[in-house]
């Protein structure tokens, strides 16, 4: 897991430099620890959380490349959801919010909302 998390923060460093120049590497890894902060925070809360089931259809939005190898999503999370829908992207978790993968997701979203 800290491979992934440091993979990510150096994804997410030079994706600051490009936006912010240089002079943003600083400011960027100070976000970035507070990225991570809050991040360990939602772990240690979810690790003690109790969730009841939920009733309905969830939509699931899987970052196939960093996936664990073996993992079956709808084993994993569909105990606690009455239906899971699925949507398989082909990227990195922390890619997901890119503007090319929110391109893909933002109809996606869109149209599991119409059809509530």
């Amino acid at each position: 897991m800290l491979a992934e998390v440091n993979r990510e923060r150096e994804q997410f460093l030079a994706a600051q430099r490009g936006v912010l120049g240089e002079a943003g590497g600083e400011g960027g890894a100070r976000l970035f620890d507070h990225i991570e902060a809050n991040y360990a925070d939602a772990v240690r809360l979810l690790a003690t959380a109790r969730s009841a089931r939920f009733d309905g259809t969830a939509t699931l939005f899987v970052a196939e490349k960093t996936l664990p190898p073996g993992m079956d999503v709808t084993q994993t999370l569909g105990r606690f959801v009455e239906g899971l829908e699925v949507q398989r992207l082909d990227c990195a978790h922390v890619d997901i919010i890119s503007p090319a993968m929110l391109a893909q997701v933002g109809p996606m979203i869109n149209r599991a909302l119409k059809a509530l």
